[in-house]
């Protein structure tokens, strides 16, 4: 294991996540829509991008709209074509 600054996606380099990397493949597994919340910098984006690292994905950093009070449907899709 080694320290960046960047999300990770190897499972081996996930540390101390055992228990809520388990319990998000099981909330993919169902189906549900699941939040993933917590302080920033704590490894959010890693712990998503490891569960999923198997299955076809669309990952979005919704950061760009942080200062927007009101999102379209058609800046989202803008966005994700850029995807």
């Amino acid at each position: 294991m080694f320290f960046t600054d960047r999300p990770i996606e190897d499972p081996k380099d996930l540390y101390d996540r055992e228990e809520e990397l388990k319990a998000l493949i099981e909330s993919i597994a169902k189906r549900s829509i699941t939040l993933i919340i917590g302080l920033r910098r704590t490894g959010k984006t890693s712990l998503i991008k490891v569960a999923t690292r198997d299955m076809p994905r669309i990952y979005i950093d919704a950061r760009k709209f942080e200062e927007r009070s009101y999102l379209t449907y058609r800046d989202f899709y803008v966005n994700l074509e850029e995807g």
